[in-house]
């Protein structure tokens, strides 16, 4: 994958990571979750870029930074910096992809900039419907995130609590795919300013109910949930479904919060439905999938 900055407002820097070739006729613009590091992504870039289609994720600004100059994450800020990125590539049209907390902030970009995109995909959205992610350890580190956000003198027992281990990893079934493990621990990893600087990020990107923008979609849309989301549950996809006037929902029995990263299937279902201008036509017919609309 390469890597370049982008020079954002108020002097600050947007590190993107990016497989880009002109005379591919697509090109999927992904919204990770805050905290994660583009290069994480270099598999799914690669792929989709063997495939004909362009492949562009960045960094959000508040983290994984681990200064101060870093700590300002604002829906809005973040709105704008995925603009300038779009345009920094000269797209003009681009098929945005969101996963978990990305997908809130994918939502809100898509309804402010509707005539840009193409289509669109969410994958194991972080929607607080609820006020919460839904799924138990979601819910945990939320409330760690909020406790942080709200009382900074509690970021040194979280810090030392919230250290990776074998065990920990193992419930969020990433025993399948060490190479994911940095995408997951990173923020708890290094300075306690990162970690401070991931909650704020998570809870501001989840603080507004994207129900309303949600149903001003009109492009065609595919949702993504897995039942076994320990992280947010997958009530979160079918929700974000049956508000969309053009979706399609795949809901997969298990495989955990991090499963579109690790399968083939899911893989090419999203190339198929990024490059297929035929409807519903990439839709799979397996019972381990549940497909809806």
């Amino acid at each position: 994958m390469l890597i370049k900055t982008i020079s954002a407002e108020a002097g600050a820097e947007l590190k993107v990571g990016y497989l880009f070739d002109d005379e591919n006729e697509h090109t999927v613009l992904f919204f990770n979750a805050v905290g994660m590091k583009v290069e994480t992504l270099y598999q799914m870039a690669k792929r989709y870029f063997e495939n004909g289609v362009n492949f562009i994720t960045w960094e959000h600004r508040a983290c994984p930074g681990d200064g101060s100059h870093d700590s300002d994450f604002v829906m809005n800020t973040q709105l704008r910096d995925a603009k300038n990125i779009a345009d920094a590539f000269k797209l003009q049209s681009v098929n945005i992809f969101g996963w978990c907390t990305g997908a809130s902030i994918a939502i809100k970009f898509i309804d402010e900039h509707s005539s840009l995109v193409r289509k669109a995909a969410f994958i194991d959205g972080a929607f607080l419907f609820d006020g919460v992610p839904g799924g138990d350890l979601g819910n945990a580190m939320f409330e760690m995130c909020t406790v942080i956000n709200d009382n900074e003198s509690s970021l040194d027992y979280f810090h030392e609590a919230t250290q990776p281990n074998d065990q920990k990893l193992k419930m969020l079934g990433l025993e399948r795919a060490k190479w994911l493990e940095e995408l997951v621990i990173y923020p708890y990893m290094g300075p306690k300013a990162r970690l401070r600087n991931y909650c704020k990020a998570i809870v501001q990107s989840c603080a507004f109910d994207p129900m309303d923008s949600l149903v001003r979609i009109s492009c065609p849309c595919l949702v993504f949930g897995v039942k076994n989301d320990r992280m947010v549950d997958y009530v979160n996809a079918v929700r974000a479904y049956e508000a969309i006037k053009d979706c399609r929902l795949i809901l997969t029995k298990e495989g955990g919060h991090y499963n579109f990263f690790l399968s083939p299937e899911l893989q090419t279902l999203a190339l198929s439905f990024v490059k297929n201008s035929n409807g519903g036509s990439f839709l799979p017919n397996k019972e381990d999938f549940a497909c809806a609309k």
